[in-house]
């Protein structure tokens, strides 16, 4: 550990071709936990919630991630039936799951999976993340620039943190989740 962030490696993928070596997603540097301190105890953290200490270390873990760097520039691209392997993913426009995401750790568990997105993300209805080979929620970090909506029967994991407001549901006339709903994460807006 390093000043409480763990360091995990990406592994790139080498290929030949025609007796050419190719590096494909080859980023020469590890991603890395940010530090959650006391947020880590909190399921769900807004301005309501009391602990100063808990608040302010949110809002460290978003400028941690808000300063990684890039391993995929994934702009106007959606979330839809997309397989990911450990990086961190780049949206600079906004972006939205309707239907399902993969998380891959090819069978490293402490893979970290980061999704920086510059504006807002809506996961639609009946929306699934999946873990694979390992993959965990606890290391899966969705920031939002702008609100997140997360709709009925979404079965979503990660922890997301957003300076904007978090919607549940169908948005204003439901505040929670339907029955079939689930987070498998952290929900913070800190804003």
């Amino acid at each position: 550990m390093i000043g409480g962030m763990k360091k995990h490696p990406i592994v790139a993928d080498i290929v030949i071709v025609t007796g050419l070596l190719a590096f494909i997603a080859a980023p020469s540097f590890a991603v890395t936990i940010p530090n959650l301190g006391a947020a880590a105890g909190y399921a769900v953290l807004d301005s309501s919630t009391p602990n100063n200490q808990a608040k302010a270390d949110a809002q460290n873990a978003y400028n941690q991630i808000l300063a990684m760097a890039c391993t995929a520039d994934m702009t106007d691209v959606n979330m839809n039936n997309q397989k990911l392997a450990p990086g961190v993913y780049c949206f600079s426009t906004p972006t939205f799951l309707q239907g399902q995401v993969i998380f891959d750790a090819k069978g490293d568990p402490n893979a970290i999976f980061v999704m920086k997105i510059a504006s807002r993300f809506d996961a639609w209805p009946d929306s699934n993340v999946l873990l694979l080979n390992g993959a965990q929620a606890q290391n899966i970090f969705w920031l939002a620039g702008g609100a997140v909506t997360l709709g009925t029967s979404v079965d979503f994991a990660g922890t997301v943190i957003t300076m904007a407001p978090i919607t549940f549901g169908r948005g204003g006339d439901s505040p929670v989740f339907d029955e079939h709903g689930t987070v498998n994460g952290r929900l913070w807006s800190i804003g």
